[in-house]
């Protein structure tokens, strides 16, 4: 299960858990009094921008799809009243467009931009546009280049009006702040003034240059996460199985392996990463990144699958090149073009040659659609890996080809509107509609083919899940996954057996429970968290998981249960120019129970950007 999610679907929810702020905010506005009893003199102060936000919040509370689509349906054909002021046809676009927003109707943006256009550029509607092309729209990652601009036109817009400000400025001015920091947050240290906290300088015609750096040490018996690239490999028990078969086959030992060597096989090398990478963004182009990782796995590699209980280390190092860039293609979809080049250079991963070096090219593309169905969203990505692994030097002469492509897609229909969900009221059960952060229904598969001289082993994985998000301040997700492998053997010698080796044939299938708590909910803040020195905690989630791995063909011996716990945090620090923390560890046990093997499974990332 990868740890965080890239471009997380919208956390709706959260507008609920600040409602009171905002119910505060108009309150106070209405006790400041009548403008008239202001005096005559005194010019009329700007309307406050959260009484839209405010009005539409008490209207959807408790009301299903249909009843809000009939409230924004006979609000749009509503005639402006005679004479209504420019002001006030700007608040009702903007209620509009959050019960659009609400609704997954693309028209959304368009009256957010009415809202503005009649207010004469109202810095709070822009917060709110710039807020919903963050965390609502975007192919699994937020319209940065749109959001971006809007959040400095509200940050110009409040720090324009210093001599007649509105009572909301300084909320606007806050929650714009933080939602830079939360556009920018997985680029690291800012390195130039105009896309750096406080964002007092003009941003969207300049290019950014940030710097991310990050250290990971683990225990575990799967690979080290790439947080550049394709995800970790987590299909543990399919590794042990298939390189215990083949350890057992013709090939190798010709002979059942002992208890002993099936312990060895389960095994959980020490991981040491360091990763560093530099971030452009050259206004609307994108994202272009260049980065090096480095990794050193102990004890990863059987060294001669004759001799299964003998290792040894491997090394990795990466230099790459990558490009990212979420477009707003409507009224099509919203789409993210992401890819990268990698020169690897890594040791220790041929049989029998440890010392052996492979230097070689890889290319990904990691293409996303998404698109809203009404409430619902919808997303596809794919992902295409091909490595350009170079024959082995030297070597048995059937072993000595190489090459690899990986083959993927999945998606995630994310059902937003609200739920009847069973609930404890006075001590009876009832159903009650609720508002939630998504019931995700997801699902994908994987090809995953490898060269090995004659050998050509094909792994395949499928899985389907569904996560309940937000019910309060948890998350539930349960996921299966289907992972096989076979063995396709073509022999120079054509006398030899050719074809599916049964003895390399392998299946199992995993359950996953994840249970997430949200101890701080960086959603339910939507301006500065407290802090102090400068640095301001915005997020510490404690997760639980359990997972259990069971033979669907092939050997019975890696079976195992794996369970342990987590916790995720995330800091601002102001005082480093808005520079985003991550910070995670955890402890898992991981038992085989078939073979007695018993494993201790721990990790300490720290991430400045990600």
């Amino acid at each position: 299960m990868a740890k965080m999610r890239r471009g997380a679907p919208p956390a709706r929810a959260g507008l609920a858990a600040f409602a009171v702020t905002v119910a505060v905010t108009v309150a106070v506005v209405d006790l400041a009094g009548p403008r008239a009893a202001r005096g005559a003199d005194v010019p009329a102060p700007p309307p406050n921008p959260f009484a839209c936000l405010g009005e539409a919040q008490a209207v959807m509370k408790g009301l299903g799809t249909a009843e809000i689509r009939a409230e924004r349906d006979r609000r749009l054909a509503a005639a402006p009243e005679p004479g209504e002021a420019r002001a006030a046809t700007a608040h009702k676009a903007c209620v509009i467009a959050e019960l659009m927003r609400r609704l997954g109707d693309d028209r959304a943006a368009a009256t957010y931009q009415r809202a503005l256009a009649d207010s004469g550029g109202e810095p709070g509607y822009e917060l709110r546009y710039a807020d919903y092309l963050r965390n609502v729209r975007g192919p699994r990652a937020p319209l940065t280049e749109d959001a971006e601009g809007h959040f400095q036109g509200a940050l110009e817009g409040v720090r324009g009006r210093r001599d007649a400000p509105s009572e909301a400025d300084a909320t606007v001015e806050e929650w714009s702040q933080r939602g830079l920091m939360l556009v920018y947050q997985q680029d690291g240290l800012p390195l130039l003034p105009w896309k750096a906290f406080p964002y007092a300088n003009k941003i969207t015609p300049r290019p950014g240059l940030s710097l991310m750096a990050g250290v990971r040490f683990a225990v575990d018996t799967n690979d080290v996460p790439v947080d550049l690239g394709s995800p970790a490999a987590v299909d543990d028990a399919r590794r042990f199985t298939s390189e215990a078969m083949f350890s057992a086959s013709a090939f190798r030992k010709a002979i059942p392996l002992r208890t002993d060597e099936l312990q060895a096989i389960a095994r959980a090398p020490r991981h040491q990463e360091v990763l560093a990478r530099a971030r452009v963004r050259p206004g609307p182009i994108g994202a272009l990144d260049v980065w090096f990782r480095g990794d050193r796995v102990d004890g990863a590699q059987v060294t001669n699958f004759s001799f299964p209980r003998v290792t040894n280390d491997v090394r990795l190092a990466e230099l790459g090149l990558g490009f990212s860039r979420a477009l707003d293609l409507h009224p099509a979809f919203d789409f993210l073009l992401a890819g990268d080049y990698r020169r690897v250079h890594r040791t220790g991963v041929v049989e029998f040659l440890p010392n052996q070096a492979q230097d070689f090219n890889l290319f990904e593309v990691r293409p996303v659609i998404a698109r809203f169905l009404g409430p619902d969203k919808l997303s596809i990505g794919a992902t295409y890996v091909y490595m350009g692994i170079p024959d082995v030097v030297g070597g048995v002469i059937e072993d000595r080809a190489r090459g690899r492509a990986i083959r993927a897609v999945n998606m995630d229909y994310a059902i937003y509107r609200p739920l009847l969900l069973p609930q404890l009221q006075l001590g009876t059960l009832a159903l009650r509609r609720q508002d939630t952060r998504g019931l995700h229904l997801f699902a994908g598969a994987a090809q995953d083919d490898e060269t090995f001289g004659i050998r050509r082993a094909r792994r395949r994985d499928a899985y389907f899940g569904v996560g309940l998000l937000g019910i309060g301040d948890w998350d539930f997700t349960v996921q299966g996954s289907l992972f096989t492998g076979q063995v396709d053997v073509r022999p120079i010698d054509p006398r030899q057996f050719a074809g599916i080796d049964p003895q390399q044939t392998n299946g199992q299938y995993r359950t996953t429970l994840v249970v997430l708590r949200r101890l701080i909910d960086e959603d339910a803040m939507p301006g500065l968290p407290p802090g102090a020195l400068g640095v301001r905690p915005s997020m510490v989630n404690a997760v639980l998981t359990v997972r259990h791995d069971a033979r669907l063909s092939g050997l019975y011996a890696f079976q195992n249960v794996r369970g342990g716990l987590d916790v995720w945090a995330k800091a601002f620090a102001t005082s480093l120019r808005g520079t985003a923390f991550l910070v995670s560890a955890g402890y898992e046990n991981q038992y085989f129970y078939t073979i007695g093997k018993d494993l201790h499974i721990g990790h300490v990332d720290l991430r400045m950007g990600w």
